[in-house]
């Protein structure tokens, strides 16, 4: 997953660059909580890649997250914190695994997101409107619901893992 979503990441910069020579004098570079705009940019190649460059950002800080609760798991947070700290590395693998594939999946799903703002953020300029079309605060609820219930799916899974690679015949009894 993480090579899908550094290639993810490639593509959605690929597709910037060559959206560059369609885009108008100006573009939004803001849009309110109603989808009206309320701040244009003048083409410019900071501008322009600006999301690009908080998505690459934002995906560096996660992968340095995960690698810093790997080589410091005492300040790792979660359910089962003292067994998991007992575990081997070789029984917090599995658990390091399904922690990273989260992170990749939200990373993954956060690229799409920009993808389709920056590809409104172009409609938006070369048809000279003032406002993003109705349909993307469903993208952005969607969004927001798919990842909750992901993270939320994923503390679920977590309790379970760390018993079963404690060996615990616990699993359900613990509160």
């Amino acid at each position: 997953m993480r090579q899908l979503k550094w290639s993810l990441l490639a593509a959605y910069s690929a597709g910037c660059a060559l959206a560059w020579p369609l885009l108008p004098a100006r573009f939004p570079f803001h849009f309110n909580g109603r989808g009206i705009v309320d701040s244009w940019a003048a083409k410019s190649v900071a501008a322009w890649f600006a999301l690009p460059a908080l998505m690459a950002g934002v995906l560096l800080l996660m992968e340095l997250t995960i690698t810093w609760s790997i080589r410091r798991p005492a300040l790792w947070n979660g359910p089962e914190k003292q067994r998991f700290l007992a575990l081997t590395e070789a029984q917090r693998a599995p658990i390091y695994a399904e922690l990273r594939n989260m992170m990749d999946a939200i990373g993954i799903a956060m690229i799409m997101l920009f993808g389709a703002m920056q590809w409104l953020m172009l409609s938006v300029a070369r048809h000279q409107e003032t406002h993003l079309p109705s349909y993307f605060i469903f993208i952005m609820i969607a969004f927001t619901v798919g990842v909750l219930l992901y993270t939320i799916r994923f503390s679920i899974k977590l309790k379970p893992l760390i018993l079963s690679a404690a060996g615990s015949d616990q699993i359900g009894r613990l509160g």
